[in-house]
């Protein structure tokens, strides 16, 4: 694969995208991931539970877009993230520090007005993929 190659990259394990976009796109040694909210993939719902579990949920579905091209969280080098409350700030920490091992991500924490669907959080991230998946 050149690094001027772009390929799409899917996974059944996380939403179908809800607009115009690929949910990953893959280019040379980069995956570049759309953000990602809670939804679950088969019903398109929210999960009606806490914003611990909206956040695996979209972590899982990063995860899934990483294995798809052979990597893992653990190659994400940086997170965009939108919270509609920094009021889940020290949630969202919780969950990532349980998730990742240093060095973490690099990382933004935005607070947005509203996001697609009602979600509480959308992330975005960039990762960097060895070999050829």
């Amino acid at each position: 694969m050149s690094s001027f190659d772009r390929r799409p990259v899917l996974s059944p394990e996380a939403p179908a995208p809800l607009g115009v976009y690929s949910p990953g796109l893959r280019l040379g040694s980069w995956l570049f991931l759309s953000g990602q909210i809670g939804l679950e993939p088969g019903s398109g719902t929210l999960p009606e539970g806490s914003f611990e579990e909206e956040a695996r949920r979209v972590f899982a579905h990063l995860e899934a877009l990483c294995r798809a091209v052979g990597a893992g969280r653990n190659d994400i080098v940086r997170l965009g993230v939108f919270l509609t409350d920094l009021a889940h700030y020290g949630t969202f920490n919780a969950v990532m520090e349980e998730l990742f091992v240093p060095p973490y991500p690099a990382r933004t924490v935005v607070a947005v007005a509203a996001l697609p669907r009602g979600a509480r959080l959308e992330v975005d991230a960039i990762v960097r993929v060895c070999g050829d998946a």
